[in-house]
């Protein structure tokens, strides 16, 4: 099991780090049930805390999330982003996207223990952080 997440995380961050302008296909092919995976998540919102940093995240469609910072240093910023998803096991989601800024993101959502662990990359650094969700509707 923490072959294949470790597996999932490292084909994200390729993607993420790469840009990769083929992701539809390669979505297709690796992750077949990401539409209906993403399909759970579609129309919720959540709070991720980072403890500094906290952003409320809703997930307008099976490809597109909103996310605003309401506290720490990106208080205040907003931005539609179009991400990918793929299901670890029941109720943990590996999500990923670029952002227009040049950031990547790569997470693991776990609503069994309603915790996030993410990487964030901008120009070579990858910052690990993790943190708690809460579900806001």
């Amino acid at each position: 099991m923490k072959a294949l997440l470790f597996a999932g995380l490292w084909v994200g961050m390729a993607l993420a780090m790469t840009g990769c302008s083929t992701v539809d296909k390669i979505e297709a092919s690796i992750l077949p049930n990401s539409i209906d995976v993403a399909s759970q998540l579609v129309g919720k919102t959540y709070e991720y805390n980072y403890g500094v940093d906290t952003y409320i995240v809703h997930f307008k469609s099976d490809k597109v999330l909103h996310w605003r910072g309401i506290a720490g240093g990106d208080k205040g910023n907003q931005a539609e982003e179009n991400y990918t998803i793929q299901k670890v096991s029941d109720n943990v989601f590996f999500i990923a996207w670029i952002e227009k800024s040049g950031w990547k993101v790569a997470q693991v959502l776990d609503f069994n223990t309603m915790q996030v662990k993410c990487y964030w990359f901008l120009k070579g650094q990858l910052i690990p952080v993790n943190g708690t969700v809460k579900i806001v509707q």
